[in-house]
């Protein structure tokens, strides 16, 4: 690939306002995909049911733990949608059990953007399982939470309201 295609790939990339855009445009998605696979991330990708979906494992922070991570991008949203196996934090989660991991409308500088790339995106992931266990063990949040409240949940299965 010429290197004025790339940067004209690049462009439209980044012009998108919403993550859900990709779901029909596969050049968009390998620019997506780029730095994660330089960076030796393998994923899977599929496409069903107007779902961009992406498969991966990713090493945590401080511990021996891989996750197996799950993002869909919908073509309605402007943010992807993850999922993680493994321990949570109710009271960093969506209520679909996705993970909370910047508010929508923060600025650009503030959350993950399309044009930031799945690299980045998993730095984001991993710094929230992070978080997520620092508030399991009872411990403050340990970065800028998003504006509101977020009490400790009685039902969360892995701390039951109180941090473990």
């Amino acid at each position: 690939m010429t290197a004025l295609v790339a940067r004209e790939l690049q462009i439209r990339l980044s012009s998108y306002k919403e993550a859900g855009r990709l779901t029909g445009d596969v050049a968009g998605q390998y620019l997506l995909e780029a730095d994660a696979r330089r960076s030796g991330i393998r994923m899977e990708r599929e496409y069903a049911d107007g779902v961009l979906r992406y498969r991966f494992g990713v090493d945590l922070v401080a511990s021996n733990e891989r996750r197996l991570v799950r993002v869909d991008f919908v073509a309605a949203r402007s943010n992807p949608v993850v999922h993680i196996d493994g321990p949570e934090c109710l009271r960093h989660r969506w209520k679909d059990g996705s993970l909370c991991m910047w508010d929508p409308s923060a600025p650009p500088e503030a959350r993950w953007l399309v044009r930031d790339g799945i690299a980045e995106l998993v730095k984001h992931i991993k710094i929230h399982v992070h978080c997520e266990a620092e508030c399991r063990s009872g411990s403050p949040w340990p970065k800028a939470e998003m504006a509101g409240e977020h009490p400790r949940k009685a039902h969360c299965p892995s701390c039951r309201g109180c941090g473990r």
